[in-house]
């Protein structure tokens, strides 16, 4: 006698539907304050769809009809990528911290800065004995 066995596999079939979105999303500088202005961007959401432009004065790009998801993106002045999302469209002006991109006063990337050499003495001057100048007691 043969021991046959039969089974029967149920398969459950899934259909993902891509969520409506959009991208509008608020760049700013590592600290949370300084928007990133006037910088230049390419986010891939896919293989044959690449999403290019500037960010307002504002550090906002913006962008309709890009199904909800994480999306990776180049930055002018950096040499990583970031994540860029993509909300629901209700959700507007999202704001996104760029991690090590770091402004200065005058708005110059970190990246554009002259290498400086960590061996370097710097001098930041010195203060003979004599020039001291004792505070009075309280």
């Amino acid at each position: 006698m043969t021991n046959e066995r039969s089974e029967t596999v149920k398969r459950r079939e899934r259909t993902f539907v891509a969520l409506p979105g959009h991208i509008s999303v608020l760049l700013l500088s590592n600290s949370g304050l300084v928007p990133l202005s006037n910088l230049t961007y390419r986010i891939h959401v896919s293989s044959d769809r690449i999403l290019e432009g500037t960010t307002d004065r504002d550090g906002l790009i913006s962008h309709p009809d890009v199904p909800v998801g994480e999306y990776r993106t180049e930055l002018q002045g950096m040499s990583g990528e970031v994540t860029i999302p993509s909300t629901p469209v209700e959700i507007e002006r999202y704001p996104l911290r760029v991690a090590g991109y770091m402004l200065f006063a005058d708005d110059t990337p970190e990246e554009s800065l002259p290498n400086i050499d960590e061996n370097q003495d710097i001098s930041l001057g010195q203060v003979e004995e004599e020039d001291w100048e004792d505070l009075p007691d309280e």
